[in-house]
């Protein structure tokens, strides 16, 4: 895209873009890695949840 060698980073840094969805899955990720599964499934109130 013509950016100056170097700046690049900071520029991908800026307009990089992560879908809530891929957020907390990997916060979930992490935290399981972290303290184990959780007993009972979280529940995600902006999702459906099958319930």
């Amino acid at each position: 895209m013509g950016w100056e060698p170097g700046t690049s980073a900071s520029v991908r840094a800026r307009y990089l873009h992560v879908p809530d969805a891929m957020l907390k899955d990997v916060a979930r990720k992490i935290a399981e890695a972290i303290w184990g599964s959780p007993e009972k499934p979280a529940v995600d109130k902006n999702q459906d949840n099958g319930v």
